[in-house]
């Protein structure tokens, strides 16, 4: 015979005064409730690809930029390095080619 108390059916707890569920019912985090795609970073290989072909990193950015804010700024931020790094890298290759030239007896 029961006296009008009911059982909360997440954990099993009678409840106090009728209701269906036990307030605050007992829930265990789990991984996936921290892990949403959201906040995801962009993956090593996509970085690295916005790294070497910057335009991949923009592309990244314009189609992420309003869903998933991280993701975007990595892509962003991998595309820039790539664009500074390849301006001093060909800076270099353009200034030794320069002095190459001002050396050769030949070349003048």
């Amino acid at each position: 015979m029961t006296d009008g108390a009911k059982f909360c059916p997440k954990c099993g707890n009678k409840t106090d005064d009728g209701r269906e569920i036990v307030q605050p019912t007992y829930q265990p985090e789990t991984e996936s409730d921290y892990s949403t795609e959201e906040y995801e970073e962009l993956d090593n290989g996509l970085k690295f690809i916005s790294f070497i072909i910057p335009l991949v990193g923009f592309i990244i950015y314009f189609n992420n930029w309003a869903i998933k804010p991280i993701k975007a700024r990595s892509g962003i931020v991998w595309a820039l390095y790539g664009v500074f790094f390849s301006w001093i890298f060909w800076w270099l290759i353009w200034w030794m080619i320069m002095n190459v030239f001002k050396t050769s007896p030949g070349l003048h």
